[in-house]
């Protein structure tokens, strides 16, 4: 089930009646914390209950941003790409604007043509379609500009949003092949620089912005914090170049960094055999040709390779596509079933290769595939941990659609009968 599946899907559920008291402009909020202040919350909501309105809308797995009083969203209907306005106290469709659609690309099942969430600096907003690229609005539904992006090479489909920093828009594009990291003007759309990640394998990871202490806001100094494959990346926003960076992360990252003062919380999973004591050993290329190329042909088909992840995970690495595994895909592989998953506590700052300066612990159990971390000032290793893992934030909801209150446990849940794809937005003590 999906958006048009469910009779409302965007409700706003009322808990303090502070509307409007602060912005949600990103995904997961400001600076990708997903955290609202706000007064205290109830032990329960559902369809009738702490409603304020609810509002039909197409399908789509974006999460709504907020800026002054509007809330905006993307969706999809047939082969058709919009941009949704609402009115922020009274739910009402405010205009939707379709966007150009260039292409189909491959989607997971689980993905769809509208999930990157938009961004709001409270007078325009930003959309990235990954079958067409960027476009801006005025809040009254004017398009300022559109910047063609893609084709995309990600076996999932794109889920990354766009961010804003300083005077510009900032997207990271991780794919098969190809990944870069990229900035456009707010003002105009064009391109202000281009980075390539070439450790970047697969992923959407949302970036978040670092200012180094007293640095500027429009661009001297700040940082975009953008995690990858294996490694996260701290790049100028004024030039793109990469100042220092951490190896020793998952090898598909999902989760949105959270920062903590001078601190950066970051959790990836990959497979379950990326967990302590489950790595399996993956031999050399010339020990995997001279055991499975059955067929001698210098590579490595699906059906030579033994039962197991060897031959479970083969869609996931043969990155071209050709039904066989070269030396680089291979590689590849073995670089993948090497990396660790775990959340990384790490000190933000510095020149280059930051990974033993950086790193101040590493937790390696039951770390999720998906949810990050919340950006509260966690007073100990042991509250962190117990958060993230033991007890998700306030209201998360798994694909099943249920909440789980922050004492979450056998009696912490309740059911909304319906599945939510988006991440809630929660300013001003409402829910979206």
């Amino acid at each position: 089930m999906r958006r048009s599946a469910i009779s409302f899907l965007l409700a706003a559920l009322t808990f303090s009646g502070r509307a409007h008291a602060a912005d949600w402009p990103r995904f997961r909020g400001p600076n990708g914390t997903g955290v609202a202040e706000t007064s205290a919350l109830p032990d329960g909501i559902g369809p009738d209950k702490h409603v304020v309105w609810k509002t039909a809308l197409p399908p789509g797995h974006s999460s709504p941003a907020i800026g002054g009083d509007r809330v905006f969203l993307t969706a999809f209907e047939g082969d058709k790409l919009f941009t949704i306005a609402l009115d922020r106290g009274s739910g009402k469709i405010l205009w939707r604007r379709e966007s150009p659609r260039d292409r189909h690309e491959k989607l997971d099942t689980q993905n769809s043509p509208s999930s990157p969430t938009p961004a709001t600096d409270g007078r325009n907003v930003y959309v990235f379609f990954p079958d067409y690229g960027l476009l801006s609005y005025t809040f009254d539904g004017k398009e300022r500009w559109h910047a063609r992006l893609g084709p995309f090479d990600n076996m999932y489909g794109m889920g990354v949003s766009p961010i804003l920093a300083g005077d510009k828009v900032v997207l990271i594009c991780d794919q098969s092949h190809n990944s870069f990291a990229a900035a456009f003007s707010q003002a105009d759309g064009k391109q202000a620089w281009k980075t390539s990640r070439p450790e970047a394998l697969s992923g959407h990871s949302t970036p978040i912005v670092y200012r180094p202490q007293g640095e500027g806001v429009q661009g001297a100094g700040i940082q975009i914090i953008a995690p990858g494959s294996f490694r996260l990346d701290a790049y100028d926003l004024a030039s793109g170049k990469s100042v220092w960076w951490v190896n020793g992360l998952a090898s598909e990252m999902k989760s949105v960094p959270v920062l903590d003062g001078d601190t950066i919380y970051i959790n990836g999973f990959n497979t379950p055999f990326n967990a302590p004591g489950k790595h399996i050993e993956v031999p050399s290329v010339k020990d995997a040709l001279a055991k499975y190329d059955i067929n001698h042909d210098g590579a490595l088909q699906q059906s030579e390779l033994p039962e197991g992840p060897m031959r479970a995970y083969f869609p996931f690495e043969d990155i071209n596509g050709d039904g066989k595994l070269d030396e680089a895909e291979w590689k590849s592989f073995q670089a993948v079933m090497a990396a660790e998953n775990g959340l990384l506590a790490l000190n933000a700052g510095g020149a280059g290769d930051m990974t033993a300066a950086a790193l101040r612990w590493m937790y390696r159990q039951r770390v999720p595939q998906l949810p990050s971390t919340a950006g509260l000032p966690w007073s100990d290793l042991h509250a962190l941990l117990f958060r993230l893992v033991m007890e998700p934030p306030i209201y998360a909801r798994d694909r099943a659609g249920m909440p789980i209150r922050e004492t979450a446990g056998p009696d912490g849940a309740a059911p909304l009968a319906l599945v939510l794809w988006a991440t809630p937005s929660r300013p001003g003590g409402v829910i979206r």
